[in-house]
């Protein structure tokens, strides 16, 4: 390798770059730096560059020879030159394949509105972009909580119009173009303002009882809806989402006292969890597997399989068309489990508006263990739902009682017509 580079070396993106005037030009991707053949083509492709910006400039002489290859509007340090060079920039970026259309469409329609606001104005076009203060930024920000109080913008596209602006701001301070940073880039009345306008929430929407019975009854008793009862059943018995049930393992199960529990950890809390299976839950899981399935708990594998044999969490991330659901439903980026129950409850439920999808049997477990006259149904709710800790004294001072929590979800089972109590 060469001991003094011409282009530079990001590790990010694992490209070699050249900034020429403020504008970052990207080149051949390599998967290390030491990969001399990227560097080689690389530096053609830069010397190609070059060459192209010589030419234009020998083809049309100017007095002051300039090193650039962008013809720019506005000069480098004017408010409307920052806004000019980087957008270049990150067009550059866009035409080398690190950001997306989306991306790059959303910075426009950003620096649209910065420009709106400030450059337009003739006292700011030609200004030098570190007149752009402290004072004239919060004026921005002002600016973007009242046409968000008017309901002129969402609190989404006011968010990003801050942060991409706030973004050009730092990259003209890297640029040095800016002596000093202003220190209210983001705002805080703006990042907790949505609680102000946001309109009155809803009460959380649980099943009854009898709809609950109503739609377990509707899934027939043969193969087809077989694993649907089961996913039912996992959903409310132990508040388990379509991605956590797809995720199960063999492992996962433990029989003790003659009881059967699912003992996991909640993939996106990581809180551990142990709740005992109701009756019917594990009649349903002997007519799925076979009676003799709890010999099988040693192994690593998961329980539910499409048919060409990936686990139902690996086909939610997938846009393939190979991954099929018991039903031969194509799952093409959604859940299989999802899609299922929402045939099913349309199918069993006469009213369409009381259809509710799968997290809602999480909601109606939660809500009936909360609403329980027990001790501390609150965290007997919060163990159910293996959230965070509320606190710092419960992260680490504080054991979770799963003997309350399972004494309390076999009272669940009952009231809902799930288990029956073993005399």
């Amino acid at each position: 390798m060469p001991r003094k580079y011409l282009l530079s070396w990001d590790k990010t993106h694992k490209r070699w770059i050249k900034t020429i005037d403020g504008v970052k030009h990207y080149f051949e991707k390599a998967d290390r730096k030491a990969d001399l053949i990227a560097y080689k083509k690389s530096l053609e492709q830069y010397k190609q560059l070059i060459g192209e910006a010589s030419s234009l400039s020998a083809v049309q002489p100017t007095t002051k020879r300039r090193s650039t290859t962008t013809k720019y509007k506005y000069p480098k340090s004017s408010m409307a030159g920052v806004v000019e060079r980087y957008f270049a920039h990150h067009k550059a970026r866009f035409e080398s394949g690190i950001i997306t259309a989306a991306t790059l469409t959303g910075k426009g329609y950003s620096l649209e509105y910065f420009i709106d606001h400030f450059v337009r104005r003739k006292a700011y076009k030609m200004n030098s972009i570190g007149l752009l203060n402290e004072q004239r930024f919060a004026g921005f920000n002002t600016h973007l909580r009242r046409r968000y109080n008017n309901e002129e913008l969402s609190f989404q596209t006011a968010k990003l119009h801050q942060n991409n602006v706030a973004q050009m701001i730092k990259w003209a301070w890297r640029q040095k173009l800016l002596n000093e940073l202003p220190r209210n880039l983001e705002d805080p009345d703006l990042k907790w303002h949505n609680r102000t306008r946001s309109k009155p929430r809803k009460e959380v929407e649980v099943f009854t009882p009898e709809q609950l019975q109503t739609i377990f009854n509707s899934a027939f008793d043969t193969q087809r809806w077989c694993d649907l009862r089961i996913f039912m059943l996992l959903g409310l018995n132990c508040g388990f989402s379509p991605s956590e049930i797809g995720s199960l393992r063999w492992t996962d199960f433990v029989i003790q006292d003659s009881n059967i529990y699912i003992e996991r950890r909640r993939p996106k809390t990581g809180v551990r969890g142990k709740w005992i299976l109701w009756s019917e839950t594990i009649y349903w899981m002997d007519k799925h597997f076979g009676k003799s399935w709890t010999n099988n708990l040693t192994n690593d594998g998961v329980l539910f399989l499409t048919q060409v044999g990936n686990s139902l969490a690996s086909s939610n991330q997938t846009g393939s068309e190979d991954f099929v659901s018991y039903n031969n439903i194509n799952v093409k980026r959604q859940t299989a489990i999802q899609r299922r129950w929402q045939r099913l409850c349309k199918s069993a439920l006469e009213d369409p508006n009381d259809y509710l999808s799968f997290k809602y049997l999480r909601k109606t477990g939660a809500s009936f263990l909360a609403n329980m006259d027990i001790n501390n149904s609150t965290r007997v709710a919060q163990t159910y739902l293996s959230h965070s800790a509320a606190s710092v004294a419960d992260r680490h001072y504080l054991q979770h009682n799963f003997d309350n929590q399972n004494e309390a979800i076999i009272e669940m089972g009952v009231a809902f017509g799930f288990h029956t109590k073993q005399q």
